[in-house]
């Protein structure tokens, strides 16, 4: 099967994300705007066949008190990380109350893809990264100033982190100081999107623009990760 954006997947059966585990809700406003919301699965139903029902925890960002879920009838994209490789599926958002807090119940309105390598493969990470925005100038210390991160997952084209206070927007040209294993990496990318994680942080999603001669010690991070999660799945 093949998108109109040109990625190729493979129709799978079951494949569902388990309880608990990490998962990743994509979201296309009428403009076109994509959010990114992050937040972990609390129940499936039933958990012996492909699912009717998925629960999720409510993404509760820092910047407001409540994600509003999208309208009756609106489709969402599912993503998850599996020892396979990233997995999607999509469903209907409901959100319902539980006695144990507010979930949203996603009905799944497909069958579940795996994304093939056409598109850079994703792994959890946990690195810190400095993100510098070229175009804001701090005039009292007449320099650009960094703003502290940690990268959450790295892929070959890109990386996601949660940083804290004012995040440059998407589109921005920024710099990336990452720091592996004993050295930086400075690394030119663009903002692609902001992200709501669980528990009420935020953070960007960017795309590298050029990898130059760090593109073999990235490969080796993400190689080495992937092999790390293949082995817990």
């Amino acid at each position: 099967m093949t998108f109109e954006d040109g990625r190729r997947v493979a129709r799978l059966r079951g494949g569902y994300p388990e309880v608990l585990s990490p998962v990743t809700l994509v979201l296309v406003a009428d403009d076109g705007t994509v959010t990114e919301l992050e937040t972990r699965v609390s129940d499936v139903t039933p958990r012996d066949a492909p699912p009717t029902a998925i629960t999720v925890v409510r993404p509760q960002p820092a910047h407001r008190d409540e994600v509003e879920a999208p309208p009756v009838g609106t489709t969402v994209e599912l993503t998850w990380l599996h020892a396979s490789g990233v997995m999607r599926t999509v469903v209907e958002v409901a959100p319902v109350w539980r006695r144990y807090g507010p979930v949203w119940v996603l009905t799944p309105q497909g069958e579940v893809t795996r994304q093939q390598r056409r598109e850079f493969f994703r792994v959890p990470v946990s690195l810190a990264v400095g993100i510098t925005s070229l175009v804001e100038w701090n005039a009292a210390l007449e320099s650009l100033v960094p703003t502290a991160g940690m990268a959450v997952d790295l892929s070959e084209g890109g990386l996601r982190a949660v940083a804290r206070g004012v995040l440059p927007s998407s589109g921005s040209t920024v710099e990336l100081a990452l720091k592996v294993p004993d050295e930086t990496l400075s690394l030119p990318a663009t903002v692609v999107r902001s992200i709501s994680f669980p528990g009420g942080s935020n953070g960007l999603a960017m795309r590298f623009t050029a990898t130059g001669r760090h593109s073999d010690r990235i490969r080796a991070l993400v190689f080495a990760a992937q092999r790390r999660a293949a082995g817990k799945g």
